[in-house]
């Protein structure tokens, strides 16, 4: 136990220091609405799909729903109140790239017909808002990795202790084996003995046989 919790803390603080040197920056790119800026950060240890099912979560509990743009990759969280953003509701696109070294979020957020500029006044809230999501989303992959990791351990040692006790019966069966082989051993020098005996007395009760019959015949009528 005193391992796994070890093992736990020391995720903690791998995926917090990812977060911390995983710093927001701004982008600038094409995206379902034109050529936009917005927000990018690197989420390590995650998958897309993973990563966008966390992402549609957080924008869920600020109230927003989230779609899909059609003929488009990115999605959109519309009526999302963020209060330290903005005291009014706003539209939130984004968009996931998975690469090798996790998964790239872009954000883009909109209110009324305006988008938050990474020089904005804004900036520090949304850059916080998202190294929180990237830091809990990649903590609890990894974690849900930590979780996996451990059952497997946990399964691999009991097979390893089911190997354990079947070489011990193996152990007990060739030791009862071997006493049985030992025994038997001593049993055919005993038969072998019983059976040169045993001809012997046969050999003799011939004789006494044929003797008889002999005898017999004197007194044949």
């Amino acid at each position: 136990m005193k391992h796994l919790v070890f093992i736990a803390v020391l995720v903690a603080q791998t995926c917090m220091s990812q977060a911390q040197v995983t710093s927001v920056a701004p982008v600038t790119m094409n995206m379902s609405q034109g050529i936009q800026s917005g927000f990018k950060v690197l989420i390590p240890e995650v998958e897309g799909k993973e990563a966008q099912r966390g992402w549609e979560k957080l924008m869920k509990q600020y109230g927003g729903k989230t779609l899909k743009v059609p003929k488009s990759s990115d999605l959109v969280s519309s009526n999302v109140f963020i209060p330290s953003v903005e005291d009014t509701a706003i539209q939130v696109f984004s968009n996931f790239n998975s690469t090798p070294d996790g998964v790239y979020l872009s954000v883009f957020l909109k209110s009324g017909n305006q988008y938050y500029h990474y020089n904005s006044d804004k900036s520090p809230a949304i850059q916080s808002l998202l190294k929180k999501f990237a830091t809990s989303t990649a903590f609890d992959a990894v974690s849900k990795r930590l979780d996996r990791e451990s059952k497997e351990l946990d399964k691999l040692e009991r097979e390893k202790r089911n190997l354990v006790k079947d070489k011990e019966t193996y152990e007990k069966e060739i030791k009862r084996a071997k006493e049985t082989i030992e025994k038997r051993e001593k049993d055919l020098v005993e038969n072998a003995d019983a059976q040169r005996k045993k001809q012997s007395s046969i050999i003799e009760k011939k004789k006494m046989i044929n003797k008889t019959k002999v005898e017999l015949g004197k007194y044949e009528k």
